[in-house]
């Protein structure tokens, strides 16, 4: 039996940080949101927990771990996040490659000292590293105000600076060009001759996806971030975050309910009118913001109110299309991870636990990703480890550590099914670590594995894919998550506001933040 739960402005349904950021701006405006959230807590893929059970006093982050784009934006300070106990710890450096000869290449927010790192290696790549950075700050400053922007509101000011950075960097038109649509590996052969080099810097956008495919070089925007607001982490884990948000968005005035697993976003007439739960409760809105998978959003709108042409283009929305997808490794350890040949080689007291570290070659990351289109595990991972505790020691007991084990291209979709890939990955995963923590196996407390299919499952996440849809330039802007999409849906009322729509992946808030103002305008107009 359906029963009533209340009447609210918004009815936003993901308790995920953007949904949060939405939430959020939506109540310091006056209105009256509730978020409902399926899980027992909120945050989704903007989370930490005590999730090993051998190991309760060492914290797990089950997705992202770093604040790059937050960083850069404002939102910590218009939700006056830190009077809610939020805090950011910079990593300076934020990521280190640790060459197979021992030597370390660390990647500072200052140019110039990432440079002098470079220099070790190539004087000439040290060289190329101004031009590779300046090339792409010209990028950010053309292609960030519109990726940031509402794609339906552009604005003459978010136009007017885009053409202006480009006018001002036409200079720079040829590298431009061959950023926007090259692949990552074949510019970082273009820029650098030194393979040390040229895997770092690779490997460094491998985390965006396969880097051997054309306009993955936008990946390198990263650098951009890195050499401007610099990369951080979450004081206490990124469940902090959260947990600041939801405490701002209930100081507003807001609602949120937890357990609360969305069975339907009612529509009439092709208007919502708010959103049933599975215990048969409704929730009245005249706005439902769908902070979770676009398909999953218009999947839960009532039949026959969403257009099916837009149905099936949502449904083919890319997820992982390039067949690599995350495959996660956490160990709760006994003691301190320890890189002792490389850190041996450091004589700058730089404490190689404290940034993420990657390892590999270029060769292996292009091969790594081959293989998981094929559906094939990869024997040489080419990793992202982070020492979680290196920067915050609070996340587990004193001297023990946390290491997050990130191989950044593995299949989606195995060959053999994940119930016979699970365990040999986590096999696989487990036999690299070793060859690089020969005593890896006497330190480990226990081990959290979670497999794309896993991911889908825990936060309803179509393909587990950590972006939701692939970011790609087909999939930015007015395209994502699909054409016809990233505007004003067929069924009024109704927004996107996560990942996979307008605004894109990380933790940014953008997506919440582009919800909550097109929310705000439709309320004011009914």
């Amino acid at each position: 039996m359906n029963t009533s739960s209340g009447s609210y402005d918004a009815v936003i349904v993901g308790g995920g940080h953007n949904g949060l950021v939405a939430g959020c701006f939506l109540a310091r405006e006056g209105y009256k949101p509730v978020i409902l959230e399926a899980r027992h807590k909120i945050g989704g893929m903007a989370s930490s927990e005590y999730a090993i059970p051998e190991a309760p006093q060492h914290l797990i982050h089950p997705c992202a771990i770093e604040l790059a784009s937050l960083r850069g934006g404002t939102i910590p300070q218009d939700l006056e996040l830190e009077r809610h106990g939020f805090r950011m710890i910079e990593c300076d450096p934020a990521y280190a490659y640790l060459h197979t000869d021992g030597s370390s290449l660390c990647f500072f927010r200052d140019v110039q000292r990432t440079a002098d790192e470079i220099r070790k290696y190539s004087e000439k790549d040290a060289q190329s590293y101004f031009r590779f950075v300046q090339t792409l700050g010209a990028l950010a400053s053309i292609v960030g105000p519109i990726m940031k922007a509402d794609p339906t509101r552009m604005g003459f000011k978010t136009v007017y600076t885009a053409a202006r950075n480009a006018l001002k960097n036409r200079k720079l038109k040829g590298d431009l060009m061959a950023f926007l649509t090259g692949s990552a590996a074949q510019v970082a052969e273009e820029y650098f001759e030194h393979i040390a080099v040229r895997s770092a810097v690779a490997g460094f956008a491998g985390g965006a996806g396969p880097i051997d495919r054309d306009s993955s070089s936008l990946g390198f925007l990263l650098f951009a971030i890195l050499h401007s607001t610099g990369f951080g982490r979450v004081e206490g884990g990124m469940q902090q975050l959260s947990n600041a948000l939801a405490s701002r968005f209930e100081e507003l005035g807001g609602t949120i309910i937890k357990d609360a697993k969305v069975e339907e976003i009612i529509s009439e007439g092709k208007t919502v009118r708010g959103a049933r739960t599975t215990d048969g409760k409704i929730y009245s809105g005249k706005v439902v913001i769908g902070a979770c998978h676009p398909l999953v959003t218009m999947n839960l709108v009532t039949e026959g109110e969403m257009d099916p042409q837009l149905m099936t283009r949502v449904r083919h929305a890319p997820r992982a299309a390039h067949g690599s997808s995350p495959f996660r490794m956490d160990l709760a350890l006994n003691g301190r991870v320890k890189w002792e040949h490389h850190q041996k080689e450091r004589k700058d007291g730089i404490d190689l636990r404290v940034p993420t570290v990657m390892i590999g070659t270029i060769d292996d990351a292009v091969g790594n990703f081959q293989a998981a289109s094929r559906g094939e595990l990869p024997s040489k991972p080419y990793s992202w480890f982070t020492t979680t505790t290196g920067a915050d020691p609070s996340q587990a007991p004193d001297g023990q550590d946390v290491l997050y084990f990130y191989p950044v291209a593995w299949p989606a979709r195995p060959r053999d099914g994940w119930a016979i890939a699970r365990p040999k990955s986590a096999e696989v995963c487990m036999d690299w670590a070793r060859s690089i923590f020969p005593d890896i196996d006497s330190k480990v407390i226990g081990i959290r594995i979670e497999s794309a299919d896993e991911l889908e499952r825990r936060l309803n996440v179509p393909g587990g894919s950590f972006v939701h849809t692939d970011v790609t330039l087909l999939r930015s802007g007015s395209m994502r998550p699909a054409a016809g999409l990233a505007g004003d849906l067929p069924v009024s009322g109704l927004i996107f506001g996560s990942a996979g729509g307008p605004g894109g992946g990380g933790v940014s808030g953008v997506p919440g933040t582009i919800a909550a103002n097109r929310a705000i305008r439709h309320l004011k107009k009914h």
